[in-house]
């Protein structure tokens, strides 16, 4: 069976490993020491602990685990507040008339304006799914649990959500806009240099050095301009995913690695046919049905689960379930669930449920 939930300090060695294989665009936004990581974890339980009316500083990691081989398949986090609501720069591209009557010059010209826009935003980050796992619809489950939590409990979160892509990044690892538009400004400080700077809270130093704008996108070299807006092909499951969600791209980049970060009212993210709250009327040894369904058990702490599942509806509306989907879900006669009906590929079907 397959459980989406809260990360806990007992996944700390699974962390570990899975953090080991992250790609370059999710370096930056993770700790991959064992202390960092152990701060990471007792952060995201701590949020779940909290009782909460409105965002702050919480950061929310969700793992998908496998429990027939006791593993860790992925991981997820969603921030409260992007940047746990200090200043979130990004550089906004914006057209600029460049016009002449007597030569007859009428055109826009397109600049970089360093800006501030989304500090108050809820942002999903650090998706990551272990490489054995990937391309085979996983990456659906993980989301959609993150999604269920926030859907469940909105006033956790902000009133708009923000996604950040991955961008393009050369053979050291090292992303290439910031080879053309942030290392000249930063000197002897490498892009690897620099994500260590992050994990110190020193972000506010080297903002300070760059370029605020406007910078013209006709006076850079065309490697740069290239990849501007543009995501890595990596990314694009997960952004068709996310755009499928109501996001769109609004002229905002990564100030970083140049790569698109797109937005949606967060409302508009859990508007999903079919999604209802329902009460557990019965549970018997097993269920007989095709429609497969993403069951959470409405608990906002660390005891929050999600599972992909079967159930059969009564005649008086309320669930009918597995006992093994009860336990798992730590769920009794008379309690709610949150549900909506998923499509999940026939091998995962075949293998889980």
């Amino acid at each position: 069976m397959l459980i989406g939930r809260p990360i806990r300090t007992e996944d700390l060695s699974q962390l570990e490993a899975l953090t080991r294989d992250l790609p370059d665009g999710n370096a930056g936004s993770f700790h991959t020491n064992r202390e960092g990581l152990e701060s990471v974890i007792q952060h995201s339980m701590s949020s779940f602990e909290r009782p909460v009316t409105s965002p702050g500083d919480e950061e929310y990691v969700f793992v998908l685990e496998d429990l027939q081989r006791k593993s860790l398949i992925g991981l997820f986090k969603l921030s409260a507040l992007v940047n746990r609501g200090f200043p979130f720069y990004t550089y906004e591209i914006r057209s600029l008339p460049c016009q002449s009557s007597p030569l007859e010059v009428h055109k826009n010209v397109q600049a970089l304006f360093l800006v501030d826009d989304y500090s108050m935003a809820s942002l999903p980050s650090s998706l990551f799914i272990a490489s054995r796992y990937r391309a085979k619809g996983y990456t659906l489950l993980l989301v959609e649990t993150l999604w269920s939590y926030a859907r469940e409990f909105p006033l956790r979160f902000s009133k708009k959500a923000i996604d950040e892509y991955r961008g393009h990044y050369d053979d050291q690892g090292r992303a290439i806009f910031w080879k053309y538009i942030v290392e000249p400004f930063i000197g002897s400080i490498d892009y690897q240099n620099y994500l260590k700077l992050l994990r110190k809270g020193l972000e506010s130093e080297v903002i300070r050095l760059l370029p605020k704008g406007p910078i013209y996108l006709p006076l850079l070299p065309k490697a740069a301009t290239a990849i501007i807006g543009k995501a890595h092909p990596d990314s694009r499951p997960i952004s068709r995913l996310v755009e499928s969600r109501g996001f769109r791209f609004c002229q905002h980049i990564s100030y970083l690695s140049g790569a698109p970060i797109v937005e949606a009212p967060f409302h508009h993210v859990f508007d999903i046919p079919g999604h209802q709250q329902i009460i557990v009327e019965k549970i018997i040894p097993s269920i007989s049905t095709f429609e497969t369904f993403l069951i959470n058990n409405l608990q906002s702490d660390l005891s929050f689960k999600v599972i992909p599942g079967k159930l059969q509806f009564s005649r008086d509306g309320g669930a009918i379930i597995s006992s093994k989907l009860a336990q798992s879900l730590s769920v009794v006669r008379g309690d709610n669930l949150g549900i909506f009906p998923i499509k999940l590929r026939r091998s995962i079907i075949e293998k889980y449920l």
